[in-house]
């Protein structure tokens, strides 16, 4: 059987490819399939007890940061604290 000749790579694809990282990818395919899958519902799991502690009000209309940055640190999750809370956090008196 005689090797077809491969189309041309599309320029559109190949321009978004060069600024694609593909760590994860490689890294998720090192995995089994039900490692993936176990590594997706923890994800899952993560989100919903995030958004949960989100929408948790420790007063009105204020969202409850205690439930929030625990959350956050109970996942090992690497974030930075911006805005108001950060000027809170800094010592400042005023809200924004």
């Amino acid at each position: 059987m005689q090797d077809l000749p491969r189309p041309d790579p599309d320029p559109v694809v190949q321009a978004y490819k060069k600024d694609i990282d593909r760590t994860l990818i490689r890294e998720n395919l090192k995995l089994t399939v039900e490692e993936r899958f176990r590594k997706a519902m923890a994800l899952a799991q993560f989100a919903e007890e995030l958004r949960r502690a989100a929408e948790r009000p420790a007063s009105a209309g204020v969202t409850d940061f205690d439930a929030l940055l625990t959350t956050l640190w109970r996942h090992d999750v690497a974030f930075i604290v911006v805005g108001g809370a950060a000027a809170i956090a800094h010592g400042s008196a005023r809200f924004t």
